[in-house]
């Protein structure tokens, strides 16, 4: 027996056109019962075309739309993961320490140990041996001096030395303090003021790490408790530094200052610069200080916020959620890491790099040269670099330290200063008092959250489907049940139907043939 070419082709066509209509019968029963609206329509036999063309176009835009929404919400999450708001469980002054206090005075160099003028004046008419010309190029660090020939590069640390030791003392500075023993508590801090002293600062052996210099004995009194940064500083004691803040803490400095040890070009008024900042930053090249004036009585009020981050977002990077923790981020030369103490480093590797020398007054290693008048430009050229985007490959390696995030257990400390002029007595004549209190025994707490947790954002988007589609985890469940369980057992149910009726023809054809 022969078979045709055509008829082979006809029995391939009607194969195919049997696969065909059983994938479309598959569909129209997905389509008669699942929940998601709209699909019914499409598989009524007797509606025209055009009202399913017509459906087909509402679930396509519907599909659409909703696909936007949740790209949107999906991107939204991305970006901003997070939100600050105040904290439901409030805080209070006992939770923190005390802030760290810098007192800088206006003289930063006596003028009945080191007269500036007389030392102008032989420079000019050239009367001057090199050793005295050195000392008042070194002076131009903390002076602005009209000697713009002879600025030079570099300075010798015997100079700043010498220099320093013309600066006024603590005792010449603070007066007293009270309570009485916080005034033992005071250290030597070198700063962009000049020579300071700090109360409440954290002692150099824990703020700063083996590789930093600093000249003599600066920032050393005694070493504090072993507290966490990271854990809203629990562990701090109260007899020990950092001092713990309270709304009982009464603390008080008399400062005073001599009007014969106003030097010309140095500082042509009296007073002080006072800095509030964190224990553990140095204060630097802070970013705000309170101007102090003499004769005068300041209350400086100070109101305290912590900032803390939900324990849900210690998975997130870094940068997903603005913050890092203090194990996550390390310094060259400080051992706790603070937003303004990254700030400080990468200043002064930026200067460093562009300049081949550093400021007096930020830290850096032993034998590092230091920057002279000469190179004032460079060094602000340097700070100002030092926080913008380098996209050049060359300068990537000096600013890639540079991303300074604030702590994820931060506080700031708010401060409001009100002056009153109440001395009367001449024997108090150029003498400060500042009186430092809270507004309130309450703290103010704000707290980093999910912007979007992982039931928020599968809560939006379920609501975003129900609203275009009505699609329900009960709509996927049947899409998986047709597309999985039932075409598996229809398959079985259609091979199984094949195998029997072969049997049946077969027992057929042999009865036949007997």
């Amino acid at each position: 027996m022969k078979v045709h070419s055509e008829d082979l082709k006809n029995v391939q066509v009607d194969s195919s056109n049997s696969k065909t209509k059983k994938v479309l019968t598959y569909l129209t029963n997905f389509c008669n019962n699942t929940s998601i609206h709209g699909f019914r329509y499409l598989a009524e036999s007797r509606r025209p075309v055009s009202e399913k063309i017509w459906w087909l176009v509402i679930l396509c835009g519907c599909f659409y739309m909703c696909g936007n929404l949740i790209a949107s919400t999906l991107k939204r999450r991305d970006e901003n993961p997070i939100f600050t708001s105040s904290s439901l469980n409030p805080g209070y002054l006992w939770d923190v320490p005390f802030p760290a206090v810098t007192i800088c005075s206006e003289i930063k160099i006596k003028k009945s140990m080191y007269d500036v003028n007389n030392h102008i004046a032989k420079i000019r008419e050239k009367n001057i041996t090199d050793e005295e010309k050195n000392r008042v190029l070194g002076v131009m660090l903390f002076c602005e001096l009209p000697l713009p020939r002879y600025k030079h590069t570099a300075v010798d640390l015997q100079t700043l030395d010498y220099i320093l030791a013309h600066a006024p003392t603590m005792k010449e500075v603070i007066w007293h303090a009270l309570p009485f023993k916080y005034l033992d508590l005071f250290s030597p801090t070198l700063t962009n003021f000049g020579l300071c002293y700090s109360f409440n600062m954290l002692d150099k052996n824990e703020l700063f790490t083996e590789v930093t210099y600093l000249h003599k004995n600066h920032s050393i009194h005694r070493k504090s408790s072993h507290w966490n940064i990271d854990k809203n500083y629990d562990e701090i004691q109260n007899a020990t530094i950092p001092q713990r803040a309270s709304e009982f803490t009464k603390f008080q400095l008399f400062l005073k200052a001599k009007g014969a040890d106003v030097n010309g070009f140095c500082n042509l008024m009296l007073g002080f610069k006072l800095i509030l900042h964190h224990p553990a930053e140095f204060p630097t090249l802070a970013p705000s200080y309170i101007p102090i004036s003499v004769d005068s009585t300041h209350n400086i009020w100070i109101k305290p916020e912590l900032t803390i981050t939900s324990q849900k977002l210690e998975s997130y990077e870094p940068s997903k959620r603005s913050c890092v923790y203090s194990h996550e981020r390390r310094l060259k030369f400080f051992k706790i890491y603070t937003k303004h103490n990254c700030k400080l480093e990468c200043i002064a590797n930026s200067t460093l790099e562009q300049c081949n020398c550093i400021p007096y007054y930020l830290p850096h290693e032993q034998g590092t040269k230091i920057c002279g008048m000469r190179q004032q430009k460079c060094m602000e050229l340097a700070k100002e670099k030092a926080f913008k985007m380098v996209k050049s490959k060359e300068n990537r390696k000096i600013f890639r330290e540079c991303n300074c995030l604030p702590l994820c257990t931060s506080i700031t400390y708010h401060t409001e200063n009100y002056e009153a002029r109440n001395f009367a007595d001449p024997r108090l004549e150029n003498r400060s008092q500042i009186n430092f209190m809270f507004k309130d025994e309450e703290l103010q707490v704000m707290e980093r959250q999910e912007l979007f947790s992982n039931s928020d954002f599968w809560a939006s988007c379920g609501g975003l489907l129900g609203l275009f589609t009505g699609f329900s985890v009960v709509s996927l469940a049947e899409i998986i049940y047709f597309s999985t369980i039932r075409w598996i057992h229809d398959f079985w149910r259609a091979g199984k139907g094949k195998c029997c009726r072969n049997k049946e023809s077969g027992k057929r054809n042999v009865n036949e043939k007997e």
